[in-house]
């Protein structure tokens, strides 16, 4: 069991190219404070959870390269940060 309360200011979690299995897990949807999700290059399966719009801070969701199937939420449509693809290429400068 992981104790997210060490974890509440967390604001990049990049798991790219990690080998992640299933589908996204659950617990990200504790991480309140998260901007920037990477979870590109693995092998992740099933919908992309409509729980990703209640992330107020979330702007860049990097899913490519992985098994997802379903529909888009529209959750995330509710996203006041959330980026286009074309100024998305900015965020290396966030880091």
């Amino acid at each position: 069991m992981v104790d997210f309360d060490g974890f509440q200011n967390l604001r990049v979690l990049n798991m790219a190219g990690t080998n992640l299995t299933g589908e996204i897990p659950v617990w990200l949807s504790k991480l309140k404070n998260l901007e920037i999700l990477h979870l590109e290059n693995n092998q992740i399966t099933g919908p992309i959870p409509s729980w990703l719009g209640i992330l107020p801070r979330l702007f860049y969701i990097s899913l490519s390269n992985n098994r997802i199937s379903g529909e888009f939420p529209k959750q995330l449509c509710r996203l006041p940060r959330l980026l286009y693809e074309h100024i998305a290429s900015q965020v290396d400068k966030y880091e």
